[in-house]
């Protein structure tokens, strides 16, 4: 859990807010910026767990440096979490299960 939160601190994190002072963050700047992210590597928009979990873990930096008295009040107490757009899964069917367990010896070595 701490190679992903570190993973999201580094990764998405930093690169936007790392040269600012906490107390100078925003929730509007914030949310948008969490809005328009997009992975590194596809370029494609990530989807909203992955920008939940991004979300956490900036609350995790936030609401420890309140408690340090660093900042006067966390800025993300109040931001509630993106709408999760959960993937439909089913069963595989049995035409798809035939492909993957075929009764064949020799296609079951082929795969």
């Amino acid at each position: 859990m701490a190679h992903l939160r570190r993973s999201h601190l580094t990764t998405y994190i930093l690169p936007k807010f790392g040269n600012r002072v906490l107390s100078t963050l925003n929730q509007v700047e914030i949310e948008n910026w969490l809005v328009d992210l997009h992975s590194d590597t596809t370029k494609k928009p990530l989807s909203n767990q992955t920008k939940n979990h991004i979300l956490y873990t900036f609350r995790i930096i936030l609401r420890e440096a309140h408690r340090e008295a660093l900042v006067p009040f966390n800025c993300l107490s109040n931001i509630e979490p993106l709408a999760l757009q959960a993937k439909s899964r089913d069963t595989f069917t049995r035409k798809e299960l035939k492909k993957l367990f075929p009764s064949d010896s020799e296609a079951l070595m082929a795969i």
